[in-house]
């Protein structure tokens, strides 16, 4: 069931959590790509720089080829256009479809309450990763940044230079918690409650973030519900919320679900239009 508009229906998979074009890729000018590299890439972990530099040419590459196109050449070749075309508006999709893949057997496992996996290091890197990709890959969160940068005097623009910088902060944040594992370990919420954890179109939420008009949060806690009984949990350091340190209540529940309402873009997403109803 989807929560959209003030309203409960059966949800459908061709119009749930889906916005057209939005991993379409910008041709990103010189400055632009001077921007990333000077004020994203240099202040990135030297760990992860080269990381970096791929994914700015994997998400810049293609639109850049395409605008480079005169009509003549575009005109003699068709079959050309098309796979420029196509990988402009699917490459950056085809990547984090590759990674949901190798992440899945991980959130499946999480969903029946296993998370041993996370005492593998290549695994807890890659879960690390997913999670802070499934926060910064949003309309929401995208939404947010940019009318935060819309009152700073930047040389590029954000918003078209968004599909690089996204990336770089999942991989630099999610390097950080992995970083932090032992300080930071991933928690399992078990919800035994008769109430269901819900989610939504932004799949995680900083339980340590503000309104919209507050200042960018100085703490992260990463809430992901998984299923309609399990959620992951990534705490704050120096102010946790400690909520994975004592039974899972109706009331946790409920204030854990009013947070992914308030954090959603659009949609809120349920097993059953009961679970829904208390946020209509």
């Amino acid at each position: 069931m989807v929560l959209q508009d003030n309203r409960i229906r059966s949800a459908n998979v061709n119009d749930v959590a889906v916005q057209r074009d939005f991993y379409k890729l910008h041709a990103l000018t010189p400055s632009e790509i001077a921007f990333i590299r000077t004020f994203w890439i240099e202040h990135s972990p030297p760990e992860s720089r080269d990381l970096h530099e791929d994914t700015l040419r994997r998400l810049s590459v293609w639109a850049i080829l395409r605008e480079a196109l005169t009509e003549a050449q575009a005109s003699a070749n068709p079959q050309l256009v098309a796979l420029l075309d196509e990988q402009v508006h699917n490459a950056e999709e085809d990547y984090h479809s590759v990674l949901e893949t190798r992440a899945a057997p991980l959130i499946k496992a999480a969903r029946k309450g296993d998370l041993c996996f996370y005492d593998d290091d290549g695994n807890a890197i890659l879960i690390s990763h997913f999670i802070c990709l499934q926060h910064f890959r949003t309309a929401a969160l995208r939404r947010r940044v940019l009318a935060r940068c819309a009152t700073l005097n930047l040389p590029a623009d954000m918003e078209r230079c968004w599909n690089v910088i996204s990336h770089i902060l999942a991989a630099n944040v999610g390097l950080t918690l992995f970083a932090q594992r032992k300080i930071r370990p991933l928690a399992l919420l078990e919800n035994k409650t008769s109430m269901s954890f819900i989610a939504g179109d932004q799949p995680t939420v900083n339980l340590l973030g503000g309104e919209m008009d507050d200042a960018p949060p100085g703490h992260l806690a990463l809430y992901y519900p998984v299923s309609s009984r399990y959620a992951l949990l990534l705490d704050d350091v120096k102010l946790p919320t400690r909520i994975a340190e004592r039974p899972v209540t109706e009331d946790v529940v409920m204030r854990l679900n009013q947070r992914v309402v308030r954090g959603s873009e659009r949609q809120v997403f349920a097993d059953t239009e009961d679970a829904l109803a208390p946020y209509v």
